[in-house]
């Protein structure tokens, strides 16, 4: 069964193919724009995927750069409009999440493996719903209404989907073994939360698409250590990996650029050479809970 296309995916497709038809004939950005009588500014956000192309927009560049096979044009136009159309998680809660988790979660829908290191916190993609509302609570410098919480659990939730749809992608998680420790929940809660998050991660390991290994205190310090972030890569080979890395600020930040691709999958590949074995995970959840019901062994 082929995979989603999503939204975020035609758009990237879509740019790429306009930027090399340009290239193709051996012009300029701003030429095409004064052939065309539109703003250089224009085309510029056009090929950057910042904006839609309209359907009269794209026939336009197509006649100027001499695309004459129907099956082209065809093809062409149903990226447009694909690219139009936004994934439904990203279109109920645009209000609520920020531009960079909306294009997160489109382009997680289409990604053939999906690759994420958490130095504090569970993944979004692997939390329960009350340890999520927790952890959207405390966000740094942001005050943040009971709704908005609320809808962003919901997305969150949504989000998790993804694990158990027919075509979920291949998921390698890295968790620093701190987050099976740091209590996160209302304080009078806080246990109930953790026992039942670490339950769900367990559960979740059982996955076969699903891996879940954990940086060990014993590992020592390491380059990662203070930045989270996320590897997309999609089995098409015309679309290329992404970076999602997240700020203190709780902001995505995206990076498109092979150098950035390959640096931060080389980063994430000796995570897991320091990391325990998949296999490994019930037992040291096991530990875990045993000290969650054992306040002493804590203190």
């Amino acid at each position: 069964m082929p995979r989603n296309q999503s939204a975020a995916v035609s758009r990237r497709r879509l740019r790429t193919a306009l930027r090399r038809l340009r290239v193709a004939r051996d012009m300029t950005q701003r030429e095409v724009a004064d052939a065309l009588h539109w703003s250089s500014a224009k085309l510029m956000r056009i090929e950057a995927g910042k904006v839609s192309v309209s359907f009269t927009d794209l026939q336009a560049l197509l006649n100027h750069y001499g695309v004459t096979d129907p099956a082209r044009i065809g093809a062409l136009n149903d990226l447009s409009v694909a690219a139009r159309a936004g994934s439904a998680i990203g279109v109920r809660y645009r209000d609520v999440l920020s531009t960079g988790m909306v294009e997160l979660l489109e382009h997680e829908e289409s990604a053939g493996t999906i690759r994420n290191f958490e130095p504090q916190l569970v993944p979004g993609l692997l939390q329960t719903p009350e340890y999520a509302y927790s952890a959207l609570r405390f966000l740094p410098d942001e005050e943040l209404s009971a709704e908005v919480v609320e809808r962003r659990v919901e997305a969150r939730m949504e989000r998790a989907e993804l694990l158990t749809r027919d075509d979920s992608p291949d998921m390698f998680f890295v968790l620093d073994e701190s987050v099976l420790y740091r209590k996160v929940g209302a304080e009078s809660g806080a246990d109930g939360v953790m026992a039942a998050q670490l339950a769900h991660l367990r559960e979740l390991s059982a996955l076969p698409h699903v891996s879940i290994r954990i940086l060990p205190f014993g590992a020592g310090l390491y380059g990662a250590i203070r930045s989270p972030f996320v590897i997309l890569e999609f089995d098409d080979e015309l679309d290329d990996g992404l970076v999602y890395i997240e700020s203190p600020q709780d902001e995505v930040i995206i990076r498109e650029d092979v150098e950035s691709i390959v640096r931060y999958a080389d980063r994430f590949r000796a995570l897991e050479k320091r990391a325990t074995s998949r296999e490994m995970l019930p037992v040291i959840i096991e530990t875990a809970l045993n000290r969650l019901e054992s306040p002493s062994v804590l203190a």
